[in-house]
């Protein structure tokens, strides 16, 4: 088996964890935000806003070592240097430990002002209080979790971050707020999940790596920090896509309209779990590959992923963009479909920024960090500018507008940067082939679907299989399949059988 074939059936074995672990998460994530949005979409937007400032204070006082140590670890493994692996941790875990606590202090204290100076709402302070104690557990968790990633064993992750938190976190949640307690029971339960999620990230890494075995040696400490401190901005690019809405929305609008926007947002970054999913071990893989000096495996597998996030990821954006007003009043209630154009403009929008994901990966493997940090920050000042000019005038629809905007740019940078050091085109004549199955599929689905309504999680449920179905067979008539994905899908779905217990 040549490195190409070997490298797409590692990451064909891990996005299986990372996918199985992302549609838990989100299976969980939209059933805690399917009950909190039943308390009213003024209560789910003061929750959203807290969970939205906690994660701002966990990515900055991470520094972006979550994803540095998983690219060193990798580099560090191919070296078949582990105690380079324990010099990385110890010089990562002290300086996040002690500015993590710092600013979960700083977050407590300052919880009155953000919540009365920002967002003029009383009922935040208290929710922004309880999701403070959770900043350095999930910093901490970020560094544990990124040994794990390096050492390629996902599993692990998928048990701490997923079934774990998940778990727990919904199951907390139903209780508590069956017992009355309401948003501030539902902040406790996500910090709750965390803590635990924690717990058993230290096990995993115990198992994974012999940390005490093991003596440390030296790393450059700046040529680390160096690399991790500009994906911070990238992380925050994520979450400020949807962040900085949220806060201009909650600025110039009302806590409402926060609970509609963070309704649409979250089903729209559902075109994420495929790219992410397939990317889990890019960079490690990637890295192995430019160790090894291996040009063309590494620009075959770079435009092999490329074409299976699209193929995969379309008919996704496609059911969203033909029945907005359905997801919305299924997953949430007819209450937040007056966010139906919001929605389709914010999938867009992350359908086009998640497709340019594995570029974005290729950046980071070939040390391009601070290039990513450029296009981040371009992104993050851009949408804030348009957001400041637009929520005003547009509310809910001129925050949309303002993400596609800024995403279509910071994706037009980052595979321009990939083409200029790889050489590879994205667009490949296949797509045409792709597109036309995903447009034929949802023309008969639209056509199906006059005569029944799609207002039911079930019949909603039903005619997203079927669009699958119809969407599958068309690409096997266009013969969209190549050798490679054929290979991947039979790699993978052995993988899955044996896991289930199948033979």
């Amino acid at each position: 088996m040549d490195s190409r074939d070997d490298s797409l059936k590692k990451l064909g074995k891990g996005a299986v964890y990372v996918f199985l672990g992302v549609m838990f998460s989100k299976f969980i994530g939209y059933l805690f935000k399917f009950v909190t949005a039943r308390l009213g979409s003024d209560q789910y937007g003061i929750l959203s806003l807290g969970i939205m400032v906690y994660a701002v204070f966990s990515i900055t006082l991470l520094f972006g070592f979550d994803y540095g140590i998983t690219r060193f670890t990798a580099l560090f493994l191919g070296e078949n240097s582990k105690s380079k692996v324990k010099g990385l941790i110890k010089f990562a875990f002290p300086l996040v430990l002690i500015s993590s606590l710092i600013g979960s202090l700083i977050m407590f204290l300052s919880s009155e002002f953000i919540a009365i100076n920002l967002f003029r709402t009383e009922q935040l302070i208290l929710v922004l209080k309880i999701f403070a104690f959770a900043v350095p557990f999930d910093c901490l968790r970020g560094i544990f979790l990124g040994v794990i990633r390096g050492f390629k064993n996902l599993k692990y992750e998928f048990y701490a971050r997923y079934l774990i938190e998940g778990s727990s976190r919904i199951l907390l949640m139903f209780i508590l707020v069956y017992m009355g307690f309401g948003i501030v029971g539902a902040s406790i339960a996500y910090v709750a999940s965390v803590i635990l999620s924690l717990l058993f990230s230290m096990i995993f890494f115990t198992k994974t790596f012999s940390f005490f075995k093991v003596k440390a040696e030296e790393v450059s400490k700046f040529e680390v920090f160096d690399y991790s401190w500009p994906l911070m901005f990238n992380a925050l690019l994520g979450l400020a896509t949807v962040s900085i809405d949220s806060f201009m929305i909650g600025y110039f609008m009302n806590v409402s309209s926060v609970g509609i926007y963070n309704a649409i947002a979250p089903i729209a970054r559902l075109t994420y779990i495929i790219p992410f999913s397939l990317s889990a071990l890019l960079v490690p893989v990637l890295v192995g590959l430019y160790v090894q000096k291996d040009e063309n495996a590494f620009a075959s597998v770079y435009k092999i992923l490329n074409r299976w996030v699209f193929m995969f990821n379309l008919p996704l954006l496609i059911f969203i963009v033909f029945f907005p007003k359905e997801v919305l009043s299924v997953l949430f209630g007819a209450e937040y479909t007056v966010g139906s154009l919001g929605l389709i403009i914010l999938s867009v929008g992350f359908f086009i920024m998640y497709s340019f994901m594995v570029s974005r990966e290729v950046l980071l493997a070939l040390k391009k960090s601070k290039d990513v940090f450029v296009f981040s920050l371009v992104g993050v000042i851009l949408n804030v500018l348009l957001n400041y000019f637009l929520v005003p005038i547009y509310g809910i629809i001129g925050a949309a507008v303002a993400s596609i905007i800024s995403l279509g740019v910071i994706s037009l940078l980052i595979f321009g940067t990939a083409f200029k050091f790889t050489k590879n085109k994205f667009f490949q004549w296949d797509y045409l082939k792709i597109l036309g199955a995903g447009f034929i599929s949802i023309l008969l689905m639209k056509l199906f679907g006059t005569y029944y309504s799609l207002y039911s999680f079930w019949s909603l449920l039903f005619s997203g299989v079927v669009f699958l179905i119809i969407y599958s067979g068309f690409l096997f008539v266009f013969r969209s399949f190549k050798a490679e994905d054929k290979m991947m899908i039979k790699d993978v779905w052995g993988s899955v059988k044996l896991k289930l217990g199948f033979k």
